[in-house]
């Protein structure tokens, strides 16, 4: 059976910015980082010659996220959204694991909240919609002599 590598610690770093490549380094305050499909789909409705079905489209894409309010920090999040509210933001994550690729793309900023309960660290979520299906790029894999692929990094 095939060795399956995959991101053991769930890791790695995560750039935003308002150009691509981005280079803002958010990884120290994402909490949750992930890249949904939603199905797309439309009713024809029914006529004397045809009946009703369910039309099948490709797939639109959305980034759930969660993250700690850093309101006033340097490269803050926070501020990121709230300030380009609306705005095309670049993504970029590459797992601290070689072997898992890379995912890229674009998504339509949502302002997060400001506030939360006492005593606790603050965190914000949303839902943006990407302006594209993302781009997922794997390494470059070579098969070795036992038949275990491995990157050219390995």
């Amino acid at each position: 059976m095939p060795v399956v590598d995959i991101n053991p610690n769930n890791s790695g770093t995560i750039l935003l910015g308002l150009a691509d490549p981005p280079t803002g380094d958010y990884s120290c305050q994402v909490i949750n980082f992930t890249l949904e499909s939603v199905a797309v789909t439309a009713e024809r409705v029914g006529t004397f010659c045809a009946a009703p079905a369910t039309l099948n489209s490709a797939s639109s894409w959305q980034v759930s996220f969660e993250y700690l309010q850093d309101w006033g920090a340097t490269d803050s999040i926070s501020e990121l959204l709230f300030e380009n509210d609306g705005q095309e933001i670049f993504f970029s994550f590459v797992p601290d694991v070689a072997t898992v690729p890379t995912a890229s793309g674009s998504f339509n900023a949502q302002a997060g909240n400001y506030g939360g309960d006492a005593g606790t660290s603050w965190t914000s979520s949303g839902t943006c919609g990407l302006t594209a299906k993302p781009t997922i790029t794997p390494p470059v894999l070579t098969t070795t002599a036992a038949g275990r692929k491995k990157s050219d990094s390995e």
